[in-house]
């Protein structure tokens, strides 16, 4: 998913594209005003596009410039970022799974639970979960 992410389209508006994503969303007066143009790409900006500062385009349905992958997330490739965040997750998710089982093996293979430990005052106490976390 990365690497599909990566190469995506996120939906830069060039003069060849611009007349197809003008139709997409209607301008609302209020936020997307008709006839605003771009003054760094001097273009007629669709409603819900940006200018990414960035990579220096204006980006349609602009949602913001990941600097993981260098590339503006759009409306072209929005879906393969979530995409990419849960697996990313998943893979977080997984990993601390996998961790914790193997803490809790070394924990029970080890008998660490049925030691003791002195205290500052000089009294011997069993061993508890709380402890082992810390």
């Amino acid at each position: 998913t990365f690497t599909v992410f990566l190469v995506s389209f996120a939906g830069m508006i060039t003069k060849s594209n611009h007349a197809s994503l003008v139709k997409i969303y209607a301008y609302d007066g209020v936020l997307f005003q008709k006839g605003v143009v771009c003054p760094t790409c001097n273009i007629e900006k669709p409603a819900r596009s940006k200018h990414c500062s960035f990579c220096s385009m204006c980006v349609h349905r602009f949602d913001h410039h990941c600097v993981w992958v260098n590339n503006c997330i759009g409306a072209f490739n929005a879906k393969y970022f979530f995409l990419y965040l849960f697996t990313l997750s998943a893979m977080a998710a997984s990993i601390a799974i996998i961790t914790a089982a193997f803490l809790i093996q070394v924990v029970l293979l080890s008998n660490v639970m049925r030691g003791s430990y002195i205290d500052d005052q000089g009294q011997e106490h069993a061993v508890e979960i709380l402890f082992l976390i810390q």
